[in-house]
């Protein structure tokens, strides 16, 4: 699979050991999802197209990176689909064209939702385990997971000003 035309190179981040964030091309390497036993992909707006047996799919259809369309009512299916690949001793891929905003800001609700972090623990969290890509939720995106934050402790850890000059700073150097 590693010489497969489809292979560009980089590997998926894992986030958890039963969690991992990447692209499309990822996705659609059959190959490489099965090196890494990832049996449940979850396609946030972009399909995978995956026609390969042994893969369980969730696609996210009409989702777009256009700061309009909203993740927060897709969220409950996505997190049972995760917990189903968890539960069944797999993996599971979440992903996006690029991997930066759509897929990230899934991901990163997850990790609220399961390891009951903040927002910004949760984006650290995950901005630290995807190296040297960039995670970059559209606005949109980080207030939806604001709200979940509030929805989930009752509370906010941070200002809506504060946590977008925070966001800024963190992704200066890219």
């Amino acid at each position: 699979w590693m010489f497969s035309p489809r292979f560009e190179g980089s590997f998926p981040s894992r986030i958890l050991p039963f969690l991992y964030l990447g692209n499309l091309n990822h996705a659609t390497n059959a190959e490489m999802l099965k090196a890494l036993h990832i049996t449940h992909v979850v396609s946030v707006g972009e399909n995978a197209g995956l026609q390969t047996k042994g893969f369980e799919l969730l696609l996210l259809d009409n989702l777009y990176d256009d700061g309009i369309d909203a993740i927060r009512e897709r969220l409950d299916t996505v997190m049972q689909f995760i917990d189903d690949a968890r539960q069944q001793g797999t993996c599971c891929l979440i992903h996006c064209r690029v991997g930066v905003s759509r897929s990230a800001a899934v991901t990163i609700c997850y990790v609220m939702k399961h390891l009951k972090y903040t927002l910004v623990q949760a984006y650290l969290f995950v901005r630290a385990r995807r190296l040297n890509v960039i995670i970059q939720p559209n606005l949109k995106f980080v207030y939806e997971m604001l709200q979940l934050e509030q929805k989930e402790t009752g509370t906010i850890s941070i200002t809506w000003p504060i946590l977008c000059k925070e966001i800024h700073q963190l992704n200066l150097t890219y």
